[in-house]
């Protein structure tokens, strides 16, 4: 599954005036300054798109799931056969967030009750997607984890 990308904290631009560049000096300190964020940034830049390429090259689709009141996802596409209602989907532990699609191979539905957050019965032969939404702090809000599907 996918790895976890920190929040993007870019490095910030050094505060660069025009009366310390006005002197010789001065344009040399701005130089260096603006050199040392070019180097931090391309550093980011660097992990960043790393991490990117590594969860873009994983296989996203997972195994077939026979659908249950809960089921265990594994990837980021799976289709999901038979006619129960599912009402809890546990993602795995290195689960990062973000989209999951479920394709419709049976007439299961989703209700609420579990992690789900709004009911849906897909159309047989269609994927639907859900987004995680990780629960939150204090006062969120999101009190609990929870799947949203996307209609």
């Amino acid at each position: 599954m996918n790895q976890n990308i920190s929040t993007p904290t870019l490095p910030a631009v050094p505060n660069v005036n025009s009366i310390l560049i006005s002197r010789y000096g001065g344009l040399a300190s701005a130089v260096l300054a603006l050199y040392g964020w070019a180097t931090k940034l391309n550093l980011f830049l660097s992990r960043h798109l790393a991490i990117l390429g590594n969860n873009a090259s994983t296989d996203i689709r997972g195994a077939d799931i026979v659908s249950a009141t809960t089921i265990h996802i594994t990837n980021s596409f799976h289709h999901v056969t038979g006619n129960a209602t599912i009402t809890t989907i546990v993602p795995p532990p290195e689960f990062a967030g973000g989209p999951v699609w479920l394709a419709q191979e049976g007439t299961w539905t989703l209700a609420t009750g579990g992690n789900i957050e709004a009911a849906a019965a897909p159309i047989s032969g269609q994927a639907l997607q859900l987004i995680w939404i990780p629960k939150g702090g204090a006062g969120s809000a999101h009190p609990t984890s929870h799947w949203h599907p996307v209609m």
